[in-house]
């Protein structure tokens, strides 16, 4: 069943043989979800520390280069537009790892009370419940893999920009040189 209205699923129409077999499946694939939730939200951590790390070792290199003479600002500046790209995709990956809700597997008995008129209606709702869960969860799981692409693709533009500001800052090497010079003078 495609559909995410909750009043749209009617799973009465299901055979009587083929109801254990439609709640088995339908209790595997919400358990599924929760599974891969899981492994994403590891993979995004990882990332966030990785990136978070690699951001404060790029700083601690650019702010050792700037307290040398001769100023080399082209490194410099490649370093720092390295670290900024990094340090936005660790935020992008820890928002992926955010806490979020998210539906489980089983039933508070409470919950089945309710629909307890037969092992067969007992069934048949936790189905179309375990559908809305599945679809919630769904679209949590789409939202958390977006933006952990979108950290992902930052951290790999890192390089990239770091070395396009590297040619351009080299270019313009004599005007860097006078700007840091400038901000070196007047930190403490």
């Amino acid at each position: 069943m495609t559909s995410t209205d909750e009043d749209d699923l009617d799973f009465s129409q299901v055979p009587d043989c083929a109801v254990n077999e439609f709640y088995r499946q339908a209790e595997i694939y919400l358990q599924s979800t929760v599974q891969i939730a899981l492994a994403a939200d590891a993979r995004a951590s990882t990332l966030t520390g990785i990136f978070g790390a690699a951001t404060v070792a790029l700083l601690v290199l650019a702010a050792n280069v700037a307290n040398k003479s001769p100023i080399d600002a082209p490194l410099i500046a490649s370093v720092i537009v390295g670290a900024v790209f990094l340090i936005i995709a660790a935020v992008f990956c820890a928002i992926a790892a955010r806490p979020v809700e998210y539906f489980i597997p089983g039933y508070e008995p409470k919950r089945l009370y309710q629909a307890a008129s037969s092992e067969r209606h007992i069934k048949l709702e936790a189905a179309s419940d375990m559908q809305i869960r599945i679809d919630r969860n769904r679209k949590t799981l789409r939202s958390a893999a977006m933006l952990l692409s979108i950290g992902r693709t930052l951290a790999m533009a890192a390089p990239i920009t770091a070395i396009a500001t590297f040619c351009l800052c080299f270019r313009h090497e004599a005007a860097w040189v006078s700007f840091l010079s400038v901000v070196r003078d007047h930190l403490p």
